[in-house]
C-alpha cells in the first residue's frame, strides 16, 4: 500500500494523478489546515484505486478515526481494475489504517467518479442524496435548459445593472474581512449553520496556494460597486464544482446569485469545461436543492458509508460516549451518526 500525508516534503509532486478535486493533495491540505487532523492518500495500482482520508483523534473517547475529505471522494477504483485487486487494495489499506491506530472509517460515495463497492461490513449512513450536475455547451442550449424562474431572476440582475465577473483567487479574494469573507460567513449565519461550515483561515490560505484546485472567486456587483453575490469555484479538468457562496438580502432579491453561476457556466463553457457540479440541498427538496435544480442538469445520488475496522476498540468508545451522555448504548447505536461515539445528544 502506498501512502501519502501532508507531512511529506513533497505531496504534490509524489500523489497520483487525482481523479477529482477532492482527492488530491490542495484540497487534503485545505480539509485539515489548522486543525491537529492529519490527510492520508492511500492508493494502489499507479492511482488507479484512492482512497483520501483525514485522520482525527477524539479526545472524548480516546479514539482515532477516519473519514472522506467533505465533499464527494470515497474509493475511487477505476473499470479495469478488477475485483479481486480491489479486495486486496482494500485489505492493504485496513492494515494500514489499522496499524494507525483508527477504530473506523465514514467512507462518502462520489457519484463523479467510478468508485469501489462498499467494503465488507460496510453500514449504510447515508441513502439517496440528490446532487446536480449541469452539461454545459452552447450558450443557447444551456439558457434553454434553465428553469423559466431562473432565467428570469438573472433577466432581473441584468435590468437592475448588476455584474457578475470571474478571476484566478487571490490571497486577498478570501482573506478575513473580504467581500467573499463577510459575504460566506454572514449567510452561514443566518441559516444557523453548524459550526464546521465555517472554515478558518488558514483553510482558505490552504486552497488559493495549491496549484491542483484551479480556485476561482466569482462577484457580482451593483452600480455602486458593492458586492451583492460572491462565491468559489473549483477545477479539475473537464469538471467545474460550486464550492461556497454568499450573498446580501439585496443580492437574493435581485438575482445576483443566479447571475453568477450563469456567468461562471458561460464562462467555463468556453474553457473547455464540459460540465458543473452544482452539489445538492442539505435536504431533498430543499430551497437550496430547488434554487440548483433550476439551472438544468440531471440528478446524481450521493451515499456514504461507514465501516468499523476494530471491534473491540469501537464498542468501548460507544459505550463511554454513552455513560458521557447519561444515555442507553442502544440509542447511542441506533442513531443516524457514525462513528456512533461522535454523537453530540
Amino acid at each position: 500500500m502506498r501512502i501519502i500525508s501532508q507531512e511529506m516534503d513533497t505531496p504534490m509532486t509524489l500523489c497520483p494523478p487525482a481523479p477529482d478535486v477532492y482527492f488530491s493533495a490542495g484540497f487534503g491540505a485545505a480539509e485539515v489546515a489548522g486543525s491537529s487532523d492529519r490527510w492520508l492518500l492511500l492508493h494502489e495500482f499507479d492511482g488507479a484505486w484512492q482512497l483520501p482520508v483525514k485522520l482525527s483523534q477524539r479526545a472524548e473517547t480516546g479514539t482515532c478515526d477516519a473519514s472522506s475529505p467533505y465533499g464527494y471522494s470515497g474509493i475511487y477504483a477505476d473499470p479495469e481494475v478488477s475485483a479481486r485487486d480491489r479486495d486486496l487494495a482494500w485489505a492493504r489499506a485496513r492494515e494500514a489504517l489499522l496499524e494507525r491506530g483508527v477504530c473506523s472509517v465514514f467512507l462518502r460515495r462520489s457519484p463523479l467518479v467510478p468508485q469501489a463497492p462498499p467494503p465488507p461490513g460496510a453500514v449504510s449512513v447515508v441513502e439517496g442524496h440528490l446532487t446536480r450536475l449541469m452539461p454545459l455547451g452552447d450558450q443557447e442550449t444551456m439558457w434553454a435548459g434553465m428553469e423559466g424562474r431562473c432565467r428570469t431572476s438573472i433577466r432581473k440582475a441584468e435590468r437592475l445593472g448588476l455584474v457578475a465577473t470571474l478571476a484566478e483567487a487571490t490571497p486577498a479574494d478570501v482573506a478575513t474581512g473580504s467581500p467573499f469573507r463577510a459575504l460566506y460567513e454572514a449567510t452561514m449565519a443566518r441559516k444557523e449553520s453548524r459550526a464546521d461550515y465555517v472554515f478558518p483561515d488558514p483553510y482558505y490560505q490552504a486552497l488559493v496556494t495549491a496549484p491542483d484546485l484551479g480556485l476561482t472567486v466569482g462577484q457580482v456587483r451593483d452600480e455602486a460597486g458593492e458586492v451583492q453575490a460572491a462565491a468559489l469555484f473549483l477545477r479539475h479538468g473537464p469538471r467545474l464544482h460550486y464550492h461556497l457562496s454568499g450573498a446580501t438580502e439585496s443580492g437574493r432579491a435581485s438575482g445576483a446569485t443566479n447571475q453568477l453561476v450563469w456567468e461562471a457556466a458561460r464562462q467555463a463553457a468556453t474553457g473547455g469545461v464540459q460540465v458543473l457540479h452544482l452539489g445538492g440541498g442539505l435536504v431533498n427538496g430543499d430551497s437550496l436543492y430547488k434554487f440548483k435544480r433550476s439551472f438544468g442538469g440531471q440528478d446524481l445520488t450521493y451515499s456514504a458509508v461507514g465501516v468499523v475496522l476494530d471491534k473491540a476498540r469501537y464498542d468501548a468508545a460507544v459505550v463511554l460516549r454513552a455513560e458521557q451522555l447519561g444515555r442507553r448504548v442502544e440509542e447511542i447505536r441506533a442513531s443516524r451518526v457514525f462513528p456512533a461515539y461522535r454523537s453530540e445528544a
